[in-house]
């Protein structure tokens, strides 16, 4: 009974939006790109640590793209005019400066995929 209440609440937080307890904050994100860039040379070591933030970047452009598609299509500008799939060029210096331009304060509560969006906004507002 547990595991479809689970499920039903799970699939009611996706269906609403909820951000998942698992998505990772804006903090959190620069708190282990800062770990890894301490490591120096030795940062290509960790791969999984690498991959996971990797991951998750890709995440938000894939739900930015399609959400900015999506509005498009409706004649809704409000996420911008982002260039083509492929165009944007943006580095993880631009991507980690964009987070650290956030509110220290904010940052703990601004999921990765939130924080994209804004940056994503910014940078190519609607004409």
């Amino acid at each position: 009974m547990k595991a479809v209440r689970w499920a039903m609440m799970l699939a009611m937080s996706v269906i609403i939006g909820v951000m998942p307890a698992s998505a990772m904050t804006v903090s959190d994100f620069l708190t282990r790109a800062d770990a890894l860039k301490a490591k120096g040379a030795l940062a290509m070591f960790q791969r999984d640590e690498i991959k996971a933030l990797t991951v998750e970047v890709q995440s938000a452009a894939d739900a930015f793209r399609a959400d900015a598609g999506r509005a498009k299509a409706s004649g809704d500008r409000s996420l911008g005019c982002p260039p083509p799939k492929g165009k944007a060029k943006i580095g993880s210096n631009d991507l980690i400066e964009s987070f650290r331009a956030i509110p220290a304060e904010r940052r703990k509560t601004v999921s990765v995929k939130s924080g994209f969006y804004e940056m994503m906004k910014s940078r190519y507002p609607r004409p």
